[in-house]
């Protein structure tokens, strides 16, 4: 939709475009397959190394330490690793 322009004697109106809007037509930009990849990756990371550590996951996944840390405990919630250890000596190791 292209810029349209309204005038009358005292008063002009311009309308721009909602760029905001989703079109109906657009398909969302991230589907629940998009969002399971990092989960994936962890994975598959634990699988290689036997475990990991919130750091390493937070360098392969090129996240911060807040963010890493929810991921984590949303994994473990969901029975896809489990927490070992506390404070510095926590690492993570899928389930038997």
């Amino acid at each position: 939709m292209a810029p349209q322009i309204e005038t009358t004697d005292n008063v002009f109106k311009i309308i721009l475009p909602n760029l905001n809007v989703i079109s109906e037509l657009e398909e969302p930009t991230q589907t629940r397959l998009e969002k399971d990849i990092p989960e994936k990756k962890v994975i598959a990371l634990t699988k290689e190394r036997g475990f990991v550590t919130r750091k390493e996951v937070e360098i392969l996944l090129d996240i911060g330490q807040s963010s890493c840390g929810r991921l984590l405990k949303k994994m473990t919630e969901d029975g896809l690793l489990i927490q070992e250890g506390k404070g510095k000596n926590t690492h993570y190791c899928l389930p038997q």
